[in-house]
């Protein structure tokens, strides 16, 4: 279950649009039964120093039956430069059954370092790669080149301090029924590769972070064509039991 619900994140990037506020409702299956209740919402006036920045929020808890099975209350905020669309701030709330931790991550361009601050004491500042990103940033890179069928676009992505490649290709248009309403979508398939492989982190962190970017797994974001694109559907393929995720209002 842990492998499944955690995916939740990975849509709420693909929400992001520059310049723009909004809400947004979606509901996560899993094995065909209602798992997680997930919103994302953004505000593009936020102020980080002196920098203007899109402040965008996930949160996703579970509901239902799930409850029973595996607990998950988790905010995540992200604050990117609206003029260079780098990430200048990452926060996250996690309250799960298996983890409560909170944690803080400042970049700093001008030394091209990050600095981690976790809830248990921990806290360590490094060098990264002068073109990585987290993973809301990836998405709104994305959805501002605006993919055509078979273009692909190559990232580097930081996620808490370990760091991966991700290939974006798109695929050929597709029509997608959902909630009584046609979208003609550009399905995005997303892969990941490890930077040093077998790479893993001393301490204990959520599921998002140990599960969203992940060898040998397919990731599909169904991108609408209209005006304000957005997401309608995602599938993660991590074993024969996929997670869906789809818009609900």
């Amino acid at each position: 279950m842990k492998s499944k619900i955690v995916v939740f994140l990975v849509l709420a990037f693909v929400c992001l649009a520059k310049n723009k506020t909004f809400s947004n409702n979606y509901k996560l299956t899993y094995l065909k039964i209602p798992a997680v209740d997930i919103t994302f919402s953004a505000v593009d006036t936020v102020k980080i120093g002196e920098k203007k920045a899109l402040k965008f929020v996930g949160k996703a808890k579970t509901s239902g039956f799930f409850n029973y099975v595996f607990q998950l209350q988790n905010t995540y905020e992200t604050f990117i430069d609206l003029e260079t669309q780098r990430p200048l701030k990452f926060t996250k709330n996690c309250v799960q059954t298996n983890i409560n931790q909170n944690l803080t991550i400042i970049y700093d361009w001008q030394k091209n370092t990050a600095k981690y601050s976790f809830s248990f004491g921990k806290t360590v500042e490094k060098q990264i790669p002068t073109d990585v990103i987290d993973f809301m940033t990836m998405i709104l890179q994305i959805q501002n080149a605006k993919l055509s069928p078979n273009d692909s676009l190559n990232f580097n992505l930081d996620v808490e301090g370990i760091f991966w490649h991700a290939t974006a290709f798109a695929k050929p248009l597709q029509k997608i029924l959902l909630n009584n309403q046609t979208w003609e979508t550009t399905p995005i398939s997303i892969k990941f590769r490890q930077f040093v492989r077998g790479e893993t982190r001393e301490h204990k962190t959520d599921v998002v972070s140990n599960r969203v970017a992940t060898n040998n797994v397919n990731l599909t974001l169904w991108v609408t064509k209209e005006k304000n694109q957005k997401i309608v559907k995602i599938i993660y393929e991590l074993s024969p039991f996929d997670v869906n995720i789809v818009l609900v209002d």
